[in-house]
């Protein structure tokens, strides 16, 4: 037996790369070689740098996009005029949702994640070019106006491309990078989510700025000028780098027919097991069993095990959509509150923005504290924090904030009864505001920001390291439909209820002083205390799936006496995951490329070297 000291100094060989994985070539000295693991881990890095700075333009400029079309369609659509409501922004918030998974799909089944993501990013930049077009002042440019039926056309496509790209942008972004640090274990790809909401962040906070500025300026064609612009970048930076993304090849399979189908296999052989003379067994500990071939289905027991496995994942989704109620509450009734409330503190006189921007920054700040504390986490026995256990933090820290803003909102209607009330002007709409000082705001944002740094960053890991190797775009899909349905569908769902049960006298109305919105903020806490009990109750049982890591596999690779490489009983199930086969373990063990390893220990003289 022989194993590979871990001190050992890593020499890179500097080897040509390939474009696809089973693509081969031989060198000078008749050796064929490929991509190794050992080279792909080396130059992941660069890959990620890529796709970071893809994410924080993409999301930059959708957020611009989403925070500006509400003026932007008004000034298109010329609903004011019309006495009309803008109908299509509903349809947005309600359509936006879903459309990830369809990304997911798409990309699991028939484009893989790279062209998914690509296709999605080229998508948005039409979408931004084509608004740009539309809000050019062509009075000024060709002495008349733009005729309104082809402004509105344009407008739709556009809004249509934001949709379609955003569903393949979203859905594969972060499974893209995270599948360059996957051989490096779990840790590695916790780092890869936290970096990738990190850039995210800034990306939204600059979008913030954007937007806020927009309202005062109403300067689109600019702006979309800017974005579209933006857009082109990172097409050019997606593009570029794609000859360093690890190789993948295209779906041979429609894996979520294939899942649907296994699934009711199961089911239907459960429900005749008498009748086909199933054997029962102390192994068959769940209805999905019966779809294995050893028990007479036709799905290997491996894959029938990930199919369990994603299906008792998949609940803890529920979790992030009962918070995301809770988030939205941000850019809604947070927001109101703030211009509501005496932005100047002393002689200092804070933007409107002021305080999601102090949000984000929690974000900035709490990702880093996180991965420094992760690897003295680890290595207690007494107490790890695993991704359930930081969403369980996660709605602690969303109910608090929520328990803060009913505090504040409570004092704010408070002072007003008393008489301190005035006119505050905010982006040129005036507010009836309370002498409340606006600070009394920093906690709920600070506890906002903390739940929002440790519950997106949980849910993508879970989505990326808990679901099956070909499904990794679905899940991820499914995790962003979970968390869209409670940021807009559920809370309109709420507001309904709550108005209907308090018709005459309606706790949630247009204009926020004549409300009651700190009962509603006190409901949302309740709702957030029976969103920890749920958690609690399905991560009791709740097993995580084994991620393995290179640095794992190659500390159980032995050697046989016949020159074969063989991996311990304790990760053959899924080393091949990791290293394909056991030149690539060799390579691994010696911390060699491919083909110095083949000409070292590939001759009959040489085989007890290995």
């Amino acid at each position: 037996m022989f194993k590979m000291a871990l001190t050992e100094d890593v020499e890179p060989e500097h080897i040509p790369l390939v474009a696809a994985a089973d693509v081969t070539r031989s060198d000078n000295e008749g050796y064929e070689w490929h991509d190794t693991v050992h080279m792909q881990l080396l130059r992941s890095t660069r890959v990620l740098v890529h796709l970071y700075l893809v994410k924080l333009i993409v999301r930059l400029t959708l957020e611009f996009m989403e925070g500006s079309l509400a003026q932007f369609s008004v000034e298109v659509w010329q609903y004011e005029e019309e006495g009309k409501d803008v109908l299509l922004l509903s349809v947005y918030d309600a359509i936006a949702p879903c459309l990830p998974l369809f990304g997911g799909i798409l990309s699991d089944s028939l484009l893989g994640t790279t062209r998914t993501t690509i296709g999605g990013t080229v998508f948005i930049t039409i979408a931004c070019v084509l608004f740009t077009l539309d809000a050019l002042p062509y009075d000024d440019l060709f002495g008349e106006e733009m005729p309104l039926p082809v402004a509105r056309t344009i407008f739709i496509i556009g809004i249509s491309f934001v949709f379609i790209g955003g569903a393949g942008f979203e859905a594969n972004i972060d499974p893209l990078a995270a599948k360059h640090k996957e051989r490096k274990g779990y840790s590695a790809v916790r780092t890869v989510y936290h970096s990738l909401f990190w850039f995210e962040t800034i990306g939204i906070s600059v979008a913030i700025v954007f937007v806020d500025t927009l309202e005062e300026a109403f300067n689109f064609d600019l702006f979309y000028g800017i974005g579209s612009i933006l857009m082109v970048v990172a097409i050019c930076i997606i593009v570029s780098g794609r000859s360093l993304y690890i190789p993948t090849s295209l779906p041979e399979e429609n894996v979520l027919y294939k899942t649907g189908c296994s699934i009711f296999q199961a089911i239907s052989r459960r429900i005749k097991r008498k009748k086909l003379n199933v054997p029962q067994s102390e192994e068959m500990t769940s209805f999905l069993d019966y779809a294995k071939t050893q028990h007479g289905g036709s799905y290997t027991s491996g894959y029938m095990n990930s199919v369990k496995h994603l299906l008792s994942t998949l609940p803890v989704f529920h979790t992030i959509t009962l918070y995301s109620i809770v988030y939205y509450q941000v850019d809604t009734s947070y927001r109101e509150q703030t211009r509501r409330m005496d932005l100047a503190a002393g002689n200092v006189e804070y933007p409107n923005i002021t305080f999601p921007l102090i949000s984000a920054f929690v974000i900035l700040v709490t990702l880093p504290c996180l991965l420094y504390f992760y690897p003295k986490l680890d290595e207690s026995d007494k107490f790890k924090l695993t991704p359930l256990r930081k969403i369980g933090i996660g709605i602690i820290c969303a109910g608090l904030s929520l328990i803060c803003a009913a505090i504040v909102e409570s004092e704010r209607k408070e002072v007003m009864e008393d008489g301190g009330y005035f006119i505050q002007t905010v982006n040129e709409i005036t507010y009836n505001a309370s002498r409340l000082n606006v600070l009394y705001q920093i906690p709920q944002y600070t506890f906002i920001g903390i739940s929002e740094a440790v519950i997106r960053t949980s849910g993508s890991e879970l989505a990326f390291t808990q679901s099956p190797d070909n499904m990794k775009g679905i899940v991820m899909g499914i995790y962003l439909l979970m968390s869209g349905l409670g940021s807009y569908l559920i809370n309109l769902l709420i507001t309904l209820t709550i108005n209907s049960i308090t018709s005459g006298n309606e706790w949630i109305t247009d204009e926020m002083n004549d409300g009651c919105y700190d009962c509603l903020f006190y409901i949302l806490t309740g709702l957030q205390i029976l969103n920890l009990f749920y958690l609690y109750m399905i991560s009791r049982n709740y097993s995580y799936k084994p991620t393995l890591s290179v640095k794992t596999v190659y500390q159980h690779v032995t050697f046989n006496n016949d020159g074969g490489v063989t991996v311990l009983d304790s990760v053959e199930g899924n080393a091949s995951d990791v290293v394909p086969n056991e030149w690539e373990y060799v390579a691994i063990i010696h911390r060699k490329s491919l083909p110095r390893c083949k000409m070292q220990y590939g001759t009959e003289e040489n085989l007890n070297e290995r």
